[in-house]
């Protein structure tokens, strides 16, 4: 019934409410508020997280917890790098999803720009991994791949001659040569 679907809805946003995910991700906002142009510097959400917990936090995060990532890869960059880091992530994504959108009409592009849009989604709610910036930084290759002009190849012939003692001269082996 709907009356049961409201009171899953209600705790579902009171339990994230409490969470300590939603706590982190205060620590970091109000860390990016204080410094927000420059930030405080890669990999200082540990300091910040440690000198901005609140005593009332130890309440939804257990006391033995530290956490080095706010859970975030946006909010992590805005704390870590301020307004000017977040711009240079965005621009990115933003650059990427230009070139697909402006230069591919096939799915190839529409298949790239979905992996972008869903990395960019996954790092609303979770901090960068090796394996998913790996996976990143391949599509954004691929990326440049799909939308740069292929390169054509011309040869060239050219005539050498090789003398060598004992050998007759004048001999022409034609060789090619690649030129890109």
């Amino acid at each position: 019934s709907y009356v049961n679907r409201y009171k899953s809805l209600y705790n579902l946003v009171h339990i994230l409410k409490e969470s300590s995910r939603m706590r982190n991700w205060e620590i970091a906002f109000g860390a990016f508020k204080e410094r927000p142009v420059l930030g405080w510097g890669p990999l200082s959400y540990g300091y910040l997280f440690e000198t901005n917990m609140k005593p009332e936090y130890f309440a939804y995060i257990p006391t033995n917890l530290i956490f080095y990532h706010p859970h975030s890869t946006v909010l992590e960059v805005m704390s870590a790098q301020g307004i000017v880091g977040l711009v240079a992530y965005l621009s990115v994504f933003i650059s990427a999803l230009w070139l697909l959108f402006k230069k591919t009409k096939n799915s190839i592009g529409l298949i790239l720009m979905s992996l972008l849009i869903a990395h960019l989604f996954h790092g609303l709610s979770l901090f960068d991994t090796p394996s998913g910036y790996l996976l990143f930084v391949f599509t954004l290759g691929f990326i440049y791949f799909v939308t740069t002009p292929q390169k054509t190849v011309v040869t060239a012939d050219i005539q050498t001659q090789e003398t060598m003692e004992g050998q007759f001269q004048g001999s022409n082996n034609s060789k090619k040569l690649l030129l890109i």
